[in-house]
């Protein structure tokens, strides 16, 4: 499964990516900017989000691929 960010650069697995809106949860808040990790990419469920990250905290957030940035290296 080919995925991409809104920009249309490649997403992988283990790539670090940077969040581009605020994602509220009743567990807390990830905030825009935050740098996350991709722990696991599914299509299982495309309501909740379609990756699984994890934060500098090891919080794990579900996300969809518009959510986030491929950094630049």
């Amino acid at each position: 499964m080919k995925l991409v960010n809104y920009k249309n650069r490649n997403i992988k697995l283990g790539d670090k990516v940077k969040v581009v809106t605020d994602i509220p949860s009743v567990n807390g808040m990830l905030h825009k900017n935050t740098i996350v990790k991709i722990d696991e990419i599914t299509n299982s469920n495309p309501v909740r989000g379609s990756i699984r990250v994890v934060d500098n905290l090891g919080k794990i957030w579900w996300l969809n691929s518009k959510d986030i940035s491929v950094i630049d290296e």
